[in-house]
């Protein structure tokens, strides 16, 4: 019924604009069109936009008995042909490119940013449209920029998002490219499929999840072993190293190991949720990598733990935001995180580098052992605005006011607050008006 429906109204439509012959606008081909003969870019004239049938009518030919059906995000519409042509112009670098992605589950991004938020994920082996370049924020690891660029994107269904390059195979739609074959495995083999199957990461996360610490910082969506089975390339990405592995094919060998022929990978099964990755490092040294799969993604994760910390810091705010103290100054803590603190110069420089200024940012990176709980709700690390460094504070909020007492970065391993500083120096601050 619903078929017949969308072809009544096409139908109608062509009958109607047939007639009058009205162009209501100029679309630009997002994707290539080949039963069409018709590339990303083209322009097009549009005749009518049917919600409907999620449709334009479009003349795709020189003949006027040349109107098709075109699927609304195959073009991006615009009243006048002038602003058609500045869009094309801005498409001109990126005409016929398109990319493979090489990373399961790649997010698709609102921003040219690794932090904004997440729209759509993609599949391993999915091909997408890269629109153009964008300027955006360098994506890091340990600290350092990673090569390669922002892409704003647009998926077989329409979804338009931004993606960084590392993860995609780009190439010019005009170059014929084989597509990879599959390397064989043993497909009556279960094991393997199943572990074909899922997503793998460094098996710290899952400690982080058990002890309900997620460390932001040292936590990715790209982190894992990525077998590469539509590839033929198998990876490992952590922090602090990435490697790549072509094989031919995966065979089985001793118990629950595989081997990636052509490779010196190799994996070891060592439950429905673990596996071991041996393998040789750039060194020539033997390694090994433990990776789990999880139950909630890294993506998930992170946004969980970002809101928890929002809502810290919004309860500080709201016990204050305004606090007070003879010796230290004051201090005001907003809920969106920045502050203002004037008057502590008892501390400056030995603890509130010389010339920090009076405002800043307030956060939350690290966590406090067990054995410090009980006297300790967390860390609290200031970021002023006239200085690089960050300063550290263990806190106790009660209804009596604030509790800051400075910690020395020594004294922080893996992000988490080990013991006090050998002669701790510790801040009071009493609400306003108590």
């Amino acid at each position: 019924m619903k078929n017949l429906l969308k072809i009544f109204v096409i139908a109608f439509c062509l009958m109607i604009f047939s007639c009058s012959g009205g162009i209501i606008g100029y679309g630009v081909v997002n994707w290539s069109l080949p039963e069409y003969n018709l590339v990303a870019g083209d322009i097009v004239p549009v005749y009518v936009k049917s919600n409907v049938s999620k449709a334009y009518i479009a003349r795709v030919g020189e003949s006027e008995d040349s109107k098709k059906e075109i699927p609304l995000w195959q073009l991006s519409f615009f009243k006048s042909k002038t602003e058609a042509e500045h869009f094309k112009t801005k498409m001109s670098d990126t005409l016929f490119q398109y990319a493979k992605v090489t990373f399961d589950g790649l997010p698709m991004r609102s921003e040219p940013e690794n932090t904004s938020k997440q729209i759509y994920r993609l599949r391993e082996g999915q091909t997408i449209k890269v629109l153009w370049k964008g300027d955006g924020v360098p994506v890091l690891r340990n600290g350092k920029a990673i090569p390669g660029d922002w892409y704003e994107v647009i998926t077989e269904d329409g979804t338009r998002g931004w993606c960084f390059s590392l993860n995609l195979s780009i190439y010019d739609e005009r170059e014929k490219k084989e597509e990879n074959t599959e390397p064989s495995i043993v497909q009556s083999d279960n094991i393997l499929a199943d572990v074909l199957s899922k997503n793998w990461y460094p098996e710290n996360y899952a400690k982080m999840i058990a002890v309900n610490r997620i460390d932001i910082e040292n936590i990715s969506q790209e982190h894992g072993f990525l077998p590469g089975l539509k590839s033929g390339i198998a990876r490992i990405v952590l922090p602090e190293l990435e490697l790549d592995f072509p094989y031919s094919r995966i065979s089985k060998s001793d118990g629950n190991v595989y081997k990636f022929e052509g490779s010196n990978l190799s994996m070891q099964v060592r439950g429905a949720n673990r596996i071991s990755v041996q393998f040789t490092d750039t060194k020539g040294s033997p390694d090994v990598e433990y990776f789990v799969t999880l139950k909630t993604s890294p993506e998930e994760l992170i946004e969980k733990e970002l809101q928890r910390r929002k809502s810290i810091i919004k309860g500080i705010a709201n016990r204050g935001p305004n606090f007070n103290s003879e010796s230290y100054g004051k201090l005001q803590i907003l809920e969106n995180g920045v502050f203002l603190w004037s008057g502590y110069k008892v501390i400056s420089p030995s603890i509130i580098p010389a010339g920090a200024g009076s405002s800043g940012k307030v956060s939350i990176r690290f966590f406090v052992s067990p054995k410090m709980s009980s006297n300790y709700d967390g860390v609290l690390s200031f970021k002023f605005d006239e200085t690089q460094d960050e300063v550290h504070f263990l806190y106790a909020l009660s209804p009596n006011g604030l509790q800051l007492e400075f910690i020395d970065t020594q004294n922080i391993e893996e992000s988490v607050a080990k013991k006090r500083n050998l002669n701790p120096v510790i801040l009071f601050f009493a609400p306003e008006g108590k």
